[in-house]
């Protein structure tokens, strides 16, 4: 892929890694990544909560954070009432939700406003402001796979290239360092159609 910008995951062997590429270009490479404590599944095996980090190529979703930026690519503020739904009974299954105040979706369908919630479980956006400080939504299972009957398809929710915390991995997640995270916020531009593959 020659165009546009892409980022490369590596999970072959530790350390993990990951090179940025724009227009086919090495702008930058970061030799710290972390991924799922379970390691890394097929996209076609991976159900929520199995703490692993799918494999595969996916279009890089909405950004979000903890700060007012001013950067070329979607991007919003955590609130207090945002909340990403993991509970796959709900009818917005891996959405960002915003209860009770309307939100701008940048054409994005899984970003939603509603006036309460209709979900069991869900990440609380706010509870996580060191992971969460910079973040990308990763278009993993992006659609939910909503059925007739307004139910998820279990698959997993809330993939997200994200800072470090605290725990030398994440939950599904891949996570880089704050300063790689503020980088990346800056370098990415929507127009270049940004996509990340994680492979081995």
């Amino acid at each position: 892929m020659d165009e546009g910008q892409l980022l490369v995951v590596d999970v072959k062997e530790k350390p993990y890694t990951m090179a940025i590429f724009e227009d086919g270009k090495l702008i930058k490479n970061i030799d710290e990544v972390w991924i799922g404590r379970n390691g890394v599944i097929e996209p076609e095996k991976a159900i929520e909560g199995d703490d692993k980090t799918p494999l595969g190529l996916y279009n890089l979703g909405v950004g979000f954070g903890m700060h007012d930026l001013d950067i070329n690519y979607p991007y919003f503020k955590v609130q207090d009432n945002d909340y990403w739904v993991d509970d796959y009974k709900s009818s917005h299954y891996n959405y960002m939700v915003r209860i009770g105040e309307d939100i701008h979706n940048f054409g994005y369908h899984y970003i939603i406003s509603e006036n309460e919630k209709d979900f069991e479980s869900a990440e609380h956006l706010k509870d996580y402001e060191m992971q969460y400080e910079y973040s990308v939504f990763i278009e993993f299972n992006s659609d939910g796979q909503i059925d007739e009957n307004g139910i998820g398809n279990n698959k997993g929710s809330a993939i997200f290239l994200h800072c470090f915390g605290l725990k030398g991995y994440t939950g599904g997640c891949v996570a880089v360092s704050r300063e790689n995270m503020e980088f990346i916020m800056n370098f990415l531009d929507r127009d270049k159609h940004p996509k990340i593959l994680i492979k081995r």
